[in-house]
């Protein structure tokens, strides 16, 4: 993949499917674009806020270094 492409897949807006705090951590499943879905993406949080989000909510995802297989959710609504 070339760094254009890189760069326009490191942004992606996704479904929730399954979300669990077990770990301590908001770990998600996610569907992003067609038959693609990530399971055990985490989910990045503000201190002292937290909040578990109902299936089918909307998140924004960043792919660390532009790959889809390490995602990280910054938004969820």
């Amino acid at each position: 993949m070339n760094p254009m492409q890189k760069m326009r897949m490191m942004l992606a807006r996704g479904i929730l499917n399954l979300v669990s705090s077990a770990t301590g951590l908001q770990i998600m499943q996610i569907d992003l674009l067609a038959d693609e879905t990530r399971d055990d993406v985490e989910r990045v949080q503000n201190y002292g806020h937290s909040g578990h989000p109902p299936k089918g909510s909307t998140v924004a995802a960043v792919a660390i270094g532009g790959s889809r297989d390490h995602m990280v959710v910054v938004a969820c609504e």
